[in-house]
């Protein structure tokens, strides 16, 4: 899975195809969180996220604000977490 989703980075970057490119960072994301790796996780879904926002993907925003958020309660990370998960919140209430 991870060596497809490098793949996918590395076709999809040049050309500027922002939803594969985010869709590959966020399982990249996923599979680094499911194996202990959750900072890793972090930093894929921030850059993931920026490209959600550039594009204005409400949806996407809002998810991966909730997944990082929840991973940042289990880092200790709480003013953080706070943060995302409201933001969240509110993209989904609108």
């Amino acid at each position: 899975a991870v060596a497809r989703c490098e793949e996918a980075i590395a076709a999809a970057e040049p050309i500027g195809e922002d939803r594969a490119l985010s869709t590959a960072l966020i399982n990249l994301g996923a599979v680094a969180n499911h194996s202990g790796r959750q900072r890793e996780a972090l930093g894929y879904w921030d850059r993931a996220l920026a490209i959600r926002r550039r594009v204005g993907d409400p949806d996407g925003i809002a998810a991966l604000l909730n997944n990082a958020g929840i991973v940042n309660v289990g880092l200790g990370e709480l003013a953080t977490a706070k943060a995302q998960l409201s933001e969240a919140y509110r993209i989904r209430k609108e």
